[in-house]
Protein backbone atom coordinates (compact mmCIF):
# COMPACT_ATOMS: atom_id res chain seq x y z
CA UNK A 1 0.00 0.00 0.00
CA UNK A 2 1.22 3.46 -0.89
CA UNK A 3 1.79 5.67 2.14
CA UNK A 4 0.14 9.06 1.82
CA UNK A 5 -1.42 11.94 3.70
CA UNK A 6 -3.85 14.68 2.68
CA UNK A 7 -4.25 18.22 3.99
CA UNK A 8 -7.32 20.36 3.38
CA UNK A 9 -7.01 24.14 3.64
CA UNK A 10 -10.21 26.21 3.67
CA UNK A 11 -11.96 23.19 2.16
CA UNK A 12 -14.49 21.02 3.92
CA UNK A 13 -13.27 17.43 3.64
CA UNK A 14 -16.65 15.97 2.75
CA UNK A 15 -17.03 12.21 2.24
CA UNK A 16 -17.30 12.81 -1.50
CA UNK A 17 -14.06 14.81 -1.65
CA UNK A 18 -12.24 12.21 0.45
CA UNK A 19 -13.53 9.38 -1.74
CA UNK A 20 -12.36 11.22 -4.85
CA UNK A 21 -8.88 11.74 -3.39
CA UNK A 22 -8.67 8.06 -2.41
CA UNK A 23 -9.71 7.03 -5.91
CA UNK A 24 -6.93 9.17 -7.39
CA UNK A 25 -4.43 7.70 -4.92
CA UNK A 26 -5.34 4.21 -6.13
CA UNK A 27 -4.25 5.27 -9.61
CA UNK A 28 -0.77 5.95 -8.23
CA UNK A 29 -0.79 2.69 -6.27
CA UNK A 30 -1.49 0.69 -9.42
CA UNK A 31 1.47 2.37 -11.13
CA UNK A 32 3.74 1.84 -8.11
CA UNK A 33 3.23 -1.88 -7.52
CA UNK A 34 6.84 -2.68 -8.39
CA UNK A 35 8.13 -0.40 -5.62
CA UNK A 36 8.38 -1.41 -1.98
CA UNK A 37 5.91 -0.02 0.55
CA UNK A 38 8.56 2.13 2.23
CA UNK A 39 10.07 3.62 -0.95
CA UNK A 40 7.32 6.09 -1.90
CA UNK A 41 5.37 8.68 0.03
CA UNK A 42 2.63 10.92 -1.41
CA UNK A 43 1.65 14.27 0.12
CA UNK A 44 -1.60 15.90 -1.05
CA UNK A 45 -2.79 19.44 -0.38
CA UNK A 46 -6.22 20.69 -1.47
CA UNK A 47 -6.81 24.39 -0.92
CA UNK A 48 -9.56 26.89 -1.70
CA UNK A 49 -8.45 30.37 -2.65
CA UNK A 50 -9.65 32.98 -0.15
CA UNK A 51 -10.50 35.69 -2.69
CA UNK A 52 -11.82 33.80 -5.72
CA UNK A 53 -13.87 30.75 -6.52
CA UNK A 54 -10.95 28.50 -7.35
CA UNK A 55 -9.26 25.41 -5.91
CA UNK A 56 -5.64 24.25 -6.07
CA UNK A 57 -4.37 20.72 -5.62
CA UNK A 58 -0.67 20.26 -4.91
CA UNK A 59 1.08 16.89 -4.94
CA UNK A 60 4.53 15.78 -3.86
CA UNK A 61 5.64 12.20 -4.48
CA UNK A 62 8.84 11.25 -2.66
CA UNK A 63 10.91 8.73 -4.63
CA UNK A 64 14.04 6.71 -3.91
CA UNK A 65 15.87 9.34 -5.95
CA UNK A 66 14.31 12.77 -5.67
CA UNK A 67 10.71 14.02 -5.77
CA UNK A 68 7.96 14.68 -8.29
CA UNK A 69 5.70 17.71 -7.98
CA UNK A 70 2.37 18.62 -9.56
CA UNK A 71 0.15 21.62 -8.92
CA UNK A 72 -3.09 22.44 -10.73
CA UNK A 73 -5.84 25.03 -10.31
CA UNK A 74 -9.48 24.70 -11.41
CA UNK A 75 -12.97 26.04 -10.61
CA UNK A 76 -13.90 22.92 -8.63
CA UNK A 77 -11.84 20.63 -6.35
CA UNK A 78 -12.48 17.45 -8.36
CA UNK A 79 -11.12 18.89 -11.60
CA UNK A 80 -8.10 20.40 -9.85
CA UNK A 81 -7.34 17.05 -8.21
CA UNK A 82 -7.75 15.04 -11.39
CA UNK A 83 -5.50 17.38 -13.40
CA UNK A 84 -2.82 17.31 -10.71
CA UNK A 85 -2.84 13.50 -10.59
CA UNK A 86 -2.79 13.32 -14.41
CA UNK A 87 0.35 15.45 -14.46
CA UNK A 88 1.96 13.55 -11.59
CA UNK A 89 1.37 10.20 -13.29
CA UNK A 90 2.83 11.46 -16.57
CA UNK A 91 5.99 12.38 -14.67
CA UNK A 92 5.98 9.09 -12.76
CA UNK A 93 5.75 7.10 -16.00
CA UNK A 94 8.76 9.02 -17.28
CA UNK A 95 10.64 8.28 -14.08
CA UNK A 96 9.93 4.54 -14.42
CA UNK A 97 10.98 4.69 -18.06
CA UNK A 98 14.34 6.13 -17.01
CA UNK A 99 14.81 3.30 -14.55
CA UNK A 100 14.19 0.81 -17.38
CA UNK A 101 16.63 2.67 -19.65
CA UNK A 102 13.85 3.36 -22.13
CA UNK A 103 14.13 7.11 -22.22
CA UNK A 104 14.93 7.29 -25.93
CA UNK A 105 12.31 4.79 -27.06
CA UNK A 106 9.89 5.93 -29.76
CA UNK A 107 7.18 3.93 -31.43
CA UNK A 108 7.84 3.44 -35.13
CA UNK A 109 5.11 4.70 -37.40
CA UNK A 110 4.50 3.99 -41.08
CA UNK A 111 4.08 7.25 -43.04
CA UNK A 112 0.70 7.75 -44.66
CA UNK A 113 0.48 7.44 -48.42
CA UNK A 114 -2.55 8.57 -50.45
CA UNK A 115 -4.62 5.88 -52.16
CA UNK A 116 -4.47 6.21 -55.95
CA UNK A 117 -7.23 4.33 -57.79
CA UNK A 118 -6.03 2.47 -60.86
CA UNK A 119 -8.68 4.23 -62.94
CA UNK A 120 -7.60 7.69 -61.75
CA UNK A 121 -7.41 10.26 -64.54
CA UNK A 122 -3.99 11.67 -65.50
CA UNK A 123 -5.11 15.08 -64.21
CA UNK A 124 -5.79 13.60 -60.77
CA UNK A 125 -2.36 12.00 -60.68
CA UNK A 126 -0.77 15.32 -61.60
CA UNK A 127 -2.63 17.05 -58.75
CA UNK A 128 -1.47 14.38 -56.31
CA UNK A 129 2.12 15.00 -57.33
CA UNK A 130 1.65 18.73 -56.66
CA UNK A 131 0.23 17.98 -53.23
CA UNK A 132 2.75 15.29 -52.29
CA UNK A 133 5.48 17.63 -50.88
CA UNK A 134 3.00 18.78 -48.21
CA UNK A 135 1.85 15.34 -47.02
CA UNK A 136 4.39 14.86 -44.22
CA UNK A 137 3.69 18.23 -42.59
CA UNK A 138 -0.04 17.77 -43.07
CA UNK A 139 0.05 14.34 -41.45
CA UNK A 140 1.90 15.70 -38.41
CA UNK A 141 -0.63 18.53 -38.09
CA UNK A 142 -3.64 16.20 -38.33
CA UNK A 143 -2.08 13.76 -35.88
CA UNK A 144 -1.48 16.60 -33.42
CA UNK A 145 -5.00 17.99 -33.85
CA UNK A 146 -6.63 14.63 -33.16
CA UNK A 147 -4.38 14.06 -30.15
CA UNK A 148 -5.33 17.46 -28.71
CA UNK A 149 -9.03 16.88 -29.35
CA UNK A 150 -8.88 13.53 -27.57
CA UNK A 151 -6.93 15.13 -24.72
CA UNK A 152 -9.62 17.77 -24.09
CA UNK A 153 -12.47 15.28 -24.52
CA UNK A 154 -13.90 16.48 -27.84
CA UNK A 155 -13.19 13.07 -29.39
CA UNK A 156 -12.84 9.54 -28.10
CA UNK A 157 -9.74 7.47 -28.98
CA UNK A 158 -11.58 5.64 -31.78
CA UNK A 159 -13.75 8.45 -33.12
CA UNK A 160 -11.38 9.73 -35.80
CA UNK A 161 -8.31 8.21 -37.44
CA UNK A 162 -5.47 10.13 -39.03
CA UNK A 163 -5.53 8.17 -42.35
CA UNK A 164 -9.27 8.77 -42.70
CA UNK A 165 -8.83 12.53 -42.34
CA UNK A 166 -5.93 12.59 -44.79
CA UNK A 167 -7.84 10.47 -47.31
CA UNK A 168 -10.81 12.85 -47.14
CA UNK A 169 -8.65 15.96 -47.37
CA UNK A 170 -6.66 14.78 -50.36
CA UNK A 171 -9.78 13.47 -52.11
CA UNK A 172 -11.46 16.85 -51.61
CA UNK A 173 -8.36 18.70 -52.78
CA UNK A 174 -8.19 16.65 -55.98
CA UNK A 175 -11.90 17.14 -56.70
CA UNK A 176 -11.85 20.88 -56.01
CA UNK A 177 -8.37 21.70 -57.26
CA UNK A 178 -9.64 23.87 -60.10
CA UNK A 179 -11.89 25.74 -57.64
CA UNK A 180 -9.24 26.42 -55.00
CA UNK A 181 -8.79 30.05 -53.88
CA UNK A 182 -6.46 31.97 -56.15
CA UNK A 183 -3.15 33.23 -54.77
CA UNK A 184 -3.44 30.91 -51.74
CA UNK A 185 -0.50 28.48 -51.31
CA UNK A 186 -1.36 24.79 -51.36
CA UNK A 187 -0.17 24.12 -47.83
CA UNK A 188 -2.44 26.81 -46.39
CA UNK A 189 -5.41 25.43 -48.34
CA UNK A 190 -4.72 21.86 -47.22
CA UNK A 191 -4.45 22.92 -43.57
CA UNK A 192 -7.83 24.63 -43.77
CA UNK A 193 -9.40 21.53 -45.34
CA UNK A 194 -7.88 19.34 -42.61
CA UNK A 195 -9.02 21.68 -39.83
CA UNK A 196 -12.54 21.73 -41.27
CA UNK A 197 -12.59 17.92 -41.46
CA UNK A 198 -11.63 17.57 -37.79
CA UNK A 199 -14.26 20.17 -36.84
CA UNK A 200 -16.96 18.19 -38.66
CA UNK A 201 -15.96 15.04 -36.80
CA UNK A 202 -16.17 16.85 -33.46
CA UNK A 203 -19.63 18.17 -34.35
CA UNK A 204 -20.81 14.70 -35.38
CA UNK A 205 -19.59 13.17 -32.12
CA UNK A 206 -21.24 15.96 -30.12
CA UNK A 207 -24.57 15.41 -31.89
CA UNK A 208 -24.44 11.67 -31.25
CA UNK A 209 -23.65 12.20 -27.57
CA UNK A 210 -26.48 14.72 -27.14
CA UNK A 211 -29.01 12.30 -28.64
CA UNK A 212 -27.74 9.22 -26.78
CA UNK A 213 -29.37 8.04 -23.57
CA UNK A 214 -26.77 7.80 -20.76
CA UNK A 215 -26.62 4.39 -19.11
CA UNK A 216 -25.11 5.62 -15.89
CA UNK A 217 -24.36 8.93 -14.25
CA UNK A 218 -20.97 8.34 -12.63
CA UNK A 219 -17.84 6.34 -13.31
CA UNK A 220 -17.65 3.25 -11.10
CA UNK A 221 -15.17 3.89 -8.25
CA UNK A 222 -12.85 1.02 -9.15
CA UNK A 223 -12.72 1.66 -12.89
CA UNK A 224 -9.22 2.22 -14.24
CA UNK A 225 -8.58 5.81 -15.32
CA UNK A 226 -5.70 6.29 -17.77
CA UNK A 227 -2.80 8.50 -16.79
CA UNK A 228 -3.77 10.88 -19.58
CA UNK A 229 -7.02 11.25 -21.50
CA UNK A 230 -4.96 10.04 -24.43
CA UNK A 231 -1.84 8.04 -23.65
CA UNK A 232 -0.56 8.98 -27.11
CA UNK A 233 -0.94 12.68 -26.28
CA UNK A 234 2.79 13.24 -26.03
CA UNK A 235 3.94 10.53 -28.46
CA UNK A 236 1.77 11.87 -31.28
CA UNK A 237 2.98 15.43 -30.95
CA UNK A 238 5.93 16.70 -32.89
CA UNK A 239 8.77 17.42 -30.42
CA UNK A 240 9.44 21.09 -29.72
CA UNK A 241 12.55 20.89 -27.56
CA UNK A 242 14.69 22.22 -30.43
CA UNK A 243 12.42 25.26 -30.78
CA UNK A 244 12.07 26.58 -27.25
CA UNK A 245 13.50 29.92 -28.41
CA UNK A 246 10.53 30.18 -30.80
CA UNK A 247 8.13 29.29 -28.01
CA UNK A 248 9.41 32.08 -25.74
CA UNK A 249 11.65 34.23 -27.96
CA UNK A 250 11.93 37.11 -25.53
CA UNK A 251 12.75 35.00 -22.50
CA UNK A 252 15.10 32.15 -23.41
CA UNK A 253 15.42 29.14 -21.17
CA UNK A 254 18.75 27.64 -22.10
CA UNK A 255 19.62 24.24 -23.49
CA UNK A 256 17.58 22.73 -21.81
CA UNK A 257 17.06 24.18 -18.35
CA UNK A 258 19.17 22.56 -15.65
CA UNK A 259 16.25 22.19 -13.28
CA UNK A 260 14.04 20.28 -15.74
CA UNK A 261 15.09 17.58 -18.20
CA UNK A 262 14.37 17.93 -21.91
CA UNK A 263 11.71 15.20 -21.92
CA UNK A 264 9.91 16.62 -18.89
CA UNK A 265 10.09 20.14 -20.35
CA UNK A 266 8.62 18.92 -23.64
CA UNK A 267 5.79 17.19 -21.77
CA UNK A 268 5.11 20.37 -19.81
CA UNK A 269 4.87 22.48 -22.99
CA UNK A 270 2.62 19.99 -24.75
CA UNK A 271 0.41 19.51 -21.73
CA UNK A 272 0.03 23.27 -21.36
CA UNK A 273 -0.90 23.57 -25.03
CA UNK A 274 -3.55 20.92 -24.49
CA UNK A 275 -5.16 23.01 -21.74
CA UNK A 276 -5.34 26.24 -23.77
CA UNK A 277 -8.63 27.57 -25.18
CA UNK A 278 -9.15 26.37 -28.74
CA UNK A 279 -8.55 29.74 -30.44
CA UNK A 280 -5.39 30.34 -28.40
CA UNK A 281 -3.95 26.92 -29.16
CA UNK A 282 -4.81 27.18 -32.86
CA UNK A 283 -2.95 30.47 -33.21
CA UNK A 284 0.09 29.22 -31.29
CA UNK A 285 0.33 25.85 -33.08
CA UNK A 286 -0.12 27.28 -36.57
CA UNK A 287 2.36 30.14 -36.12
CA UNK A 288 4.96 28.81 -33.70
CA UNK A 289 4.97 25.07 -34.48
CA UNK A 290 3.76 25.02 -38.09
CA UNK A 291 5.59 28.15 -39.25
CA UNK A 292 2.71 30.22 -40.65
CA UNK A 293 2.69 33.98 -40.18
CA UNK A 294 -0.35 35.59 -38.49
CA UNK A 295 -1.96 36.53 -41.81
CA UNK A 296 -1.66 32.95 -43.09
CA UNK A 297 -2.93 31.46 -39.82
CA UNK A 298 -5.86 33.90 -39.90
CA UNK A 299 -6.80 32.59 -43.33
CA UNK A 300 -6.65 28.97 -42.17
CA UNK A 301 -8.80 29.68 -39.10
CA UNK A 302 -11.00 32.34 -40.76
CA UNK A 303 -10.13 34.93 -38.13
CA UNK A 304 -8.37 38.29 -37.96
CA UNK A 305 -4.53 38.57 -38.00
CA UNK A 306 -4.68 40.94 -35.03
CA UNK A 307 -6.62 38.35 -33.05
CA UNK A 308 -4.04 35.70 -34.00
CA UNK A 309 -1.24 37.91 -32.63
CA UNK A 310 -3.13 38.48 -29.37
CA UNK A 311 -3.79 34.77 -28.94
CA UNK A 312 -0.11 33.93 -29.52
CA UNK A 313 0.95 36.35 -26.80
CA UNK A 314 -1.71 34.93 -24.49
CA UNK A 315 -0.35 31.42 -25.09
CA UNK A 316 3.22 32.54 -24.42
CA UNK A 317 2.19 34.22 -21.17
CA UNK A 318 0.48 31.03 -19.98
CA UNK A 319 3.57 29.03 -20.93
CA UNK A 320 5.78 31.50 -19.04
CA UNK A 321 3.66 31.01 -15.92
CA UNK A 322 3.89 27.22 -16.19
CA UNK A 323 7.65 27.32 -16.75
CA UNK A 324 8.09 29.65 -13.79
CA UNK A 325 6.09 27.22 -11.62
CA UNK A 326 8.39 24.43 -12.81
CA UNK A 327 11.46 26.49 -11.89
CA UNK A 328 12.62 26.90 -15.49
CA UNK A 329 12.13 30.67 -15.64
CA UNK A 330 12.96 33.12 -12.89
Amino acid sequence: MLKWEAFYKSVEATPRIKADVERQVRRVERRAQTFGDDLLFLRITLEKHPRKNSFTTGLTLELPRGELHAREEAPDPYLATKRAFDWLLEQFDGYKSQLRHERGYKRKRTPWTPPVPEQAQPEAREVLELLRPHFERLENYVRREIAFRIHVGDLGPGDLKVPDVLDDVVSTAVERFAERPEQVPLDRWLYQLARDRVERAVSEVSEKESSAVPLEEETPPDEEIPASPDEAFVELLEPVEDRFEDVLPDEGIGTPAESVGTEELTRLVHRTLGSLPRSTRDAFVLCVLEGFDPEEAAWVTRTDPGEIRREIEKAREILRDKLRQAGVLA
